[in-house]
């Protein structure tokens, strides 16, 4: 897949997470911080933003398609497109904003206790 239609496809699928027609779900791979990692199920794809802490930004965040069950899953990534790092990085954080943190938990408790 190529650089242009790579960050069409990370466009659409923040503007459908934004329109909750996508259900994130969390998501523990070996390597990967279970707190800030998320799959989700697209028209039978299965998508994957595993988050590695030991990686440096904005490479921290791995995307992984699955297209077909039975095949291994394959890892978009474009060093050097600024594009995909950024929409891949706002997808990233828009999913996470949407599960429970301890921040938030935080926050919760100073502004209503």
């Amino acid at each position: 897949m190529n650089e242009e239609k790579a960050c069409r496809f990370l466009e659409k699928l923040i503007q459908v997470t934004k329109d909750q027609k996508v259900q994130w779900r969390r998501y523990e791979a070996p390597g990967a911080d279970p707190a800030r990692s998320f799959a989700a199920n697209v028209q039978n794809m299965n998508i994957y933003l595993q988050f590695d802490s030991e990686k440096e930004a904005p490479y921290q965040v791995r995307f992984l398609l699955q297209y077909d069950p039975q095949m291994p899953r394959t890892e978009l990534q474009y060093e050097n497109s600024e594009c995909f790092w950024q929409l891949l990085v706002r997808l990233h954080t828009l999913v996470l904003s949407s599960f429970p943190s301890a921040e938030k938990a935080v926050d919760d408790f100073l502004e209503h206790f």
